[in-house]
């Protein structure tokens, strides 16, 4: 909770309509949106120095890079109608 309230004292002093206080815990809802710096830098990651974990779920997630977007939902669209409905689950 500290960080929450360091963060809450950061975003208070910027937007003072704010409560003075953060919410107990929990009770937060919302999103602290920071705008990212520009910079020069190259911000590429050795990808070797990431957990094994991490680094298959980046290849997942480039797995369908080679797809049109659109054809796809098109066509998981199509296999969702043409497919028989499941059976209700009974616990």
């Amino acid at each position: 909770m500290a960080q929450v309230n360091r963060v809450w004292s950061s975003v208070r002093a910027i937007r003072t309509d704010m409560p003075s206080e953060a919410p107990p815990d929990n009770t937060f809802e919302g999103a602290i949106l920071v705008p990212m710096p520009e910079v020069d830098e190259d911000w590429s990651i050795d990808e070797s120095t990431l957990p094994a974990s991490t680094r298959a779920a980046l290849r997942l997630a480039g797995a369908w890079s080679d797809l049109d977007g659109d054809e796809m939902l098109d066509a998981l669209e199509r296999m969702r109608n043409e497919s028989k409905p499941s059976p209700p689950f009974e616990p």
